[in-house]
């Protein structure tokens, strides 16, 4: 029997029914190898003809000038975004307070680029879409974005507004600013966001609750290896100590003394990212985050009954989302469809039981 089965306020039966309802009209592999194959204008014709990214591109047709592949990108982030916030609304109970909690994710994106963007200077770069599915407007970030040039208009704008991110964001920013170090500013805000992630979770001990523990530890795995290779393979003199949290498949200490990458992720979830003694940091940390999104896919088929089905349809959304950028960069500027095929995550679940 399902350890979820008891759980009856909410409601998981009819939400999971729900999604594997909307999860029929994703993508299949047959659709990534026919885009492609294709040009731009074929993958245009493709949204335009597919029922869920039509209204959204018919829409951007009529009011939009920008390129197609600008076109493309905003039509398929509001169609993915619509999906995930639909996810959420369709949820009740435990469920709606879970899946919440993990669409807290767009805001540890968001927040993320803007420190990572005031940190570079953003020297005429084109606001980026922001993921709008999270606790935080994405206007709050449009605006961080539009009218702070410099760090100090970050801290003075952030401490003038009330959203969840703004102390946590004043805190990544006066860090940045009192040491220049990206790396320790992002660990502060990490470790903040973090913080008020679980602290949406504190009191509840379900095993649907200790899933989503993982999966943020699983995030901060993510980039503590991140600084681990940074630090041992890359040898760039980093100051910035690992960060620790509940959930994490490797521990601090294994992190300060493992001497090579197989050992450090020898008998952990992240050993297939080694694809050889050869492979260079981006390789891993792209392998990894692979890992992190074939992970959560895995979890739609575990427990029927439970926030499994829910977090492995987002991750579902989350690649496609991937895949169709991809795509259109690829064909836009000439991309063989052979190497751009290589950079999907295709899932090897049967399609007809999708």
């Amino acid at each position: 029997m399902s350890p979820n089965t008891q759980n009856l306020s909410a409601n998981y039966d009819y939400l999971n029914a729900r999604i594997r309802s909307k999860a029929s009209s994703l993508l299949k592999r047959a659709d990534y190898v026919q885009l492609v194959n294709g040009t731009i204008r074929d993958l245009e014709i493709f949204l335009l003809q597919h029922g869920s990214f039509s209204g959204a591109f018919q829409k951007k047709l009529v009011v939009s000038q920008d390129s197609s592949l600008k076109r493309i990108e905003a039509v398929v982030a509001e169609t993915e975004t619509e999906r995930l916030s639909l996810l959420r609304s369709l949820a009740e109970g435990e469920a709606a307070r879970l899946i919440s909690v993990y669409l807290l994710r767009a805001d540890l994106l968001n927040g993320r680029l803007v420190l990572r963007s005031i940190n570079a200077g953003k020297n005429g770069m084109p606001e980026p879409y922001w993921h709008a599915y999270g606790a935080v407007s994405s206007s709050f970030f449009s605006n961080l974005w539009k009218t702070c040039s410099d760090i100090s208009d970050c801290i003075e704008y952030c401490r003038s507004n009330t959203s969840m991110m703004s102390p946590i964001l004043v805190s990544a920013f006066s860090e940045l600013a009192r040491t220049n170090d990206l790396m320790r500013a992002e660990r502060l805000f990490l470790r903040g966001f973090i913080g008020s992630a679980m602290n949406e979770l504190k009191g509840a001990k379900t095993e649907n609750v200790r899933l989503i523990t993982e999966l943020y530890g699983r995030f901060v795995d993510v980039w503590n290896i991140a600084i681990w290779l940074r630090r041992n393979v890359m040898g760039t003199r980093l100051t910035t100590p690992y960060l620790e949290t509940t959930g994490a498949g490797i521990e601090v200490h294994r992190l300060e003394k493992a001497v090579s990458l197989r050992h450090l992720l020898a008998g952990t979830p992240w050993r297939a990212s080694i694809a050889g003694d050869a492979a260079s940091p981006e390789v891993v940390q792209r392998s990894m985050n692979t890992l992190l999104l074939e992970w959560q896919m895995s979890l739609y088929r575990l427990d029927l009954l439970g926030i499994h089905v829910a977090l492995g349809y987002a991750a579902r959304v989350f690649v496609e989302w991937q895949n169709l950028n991809i795509i259109a960069i690829g064909v836009a500027f000439g991309m063989k469809s052979a190497e751009i095929y290589e950079r999907l995550i295709i899932r090897d679940e049967q399609e007809k039981t999708a």
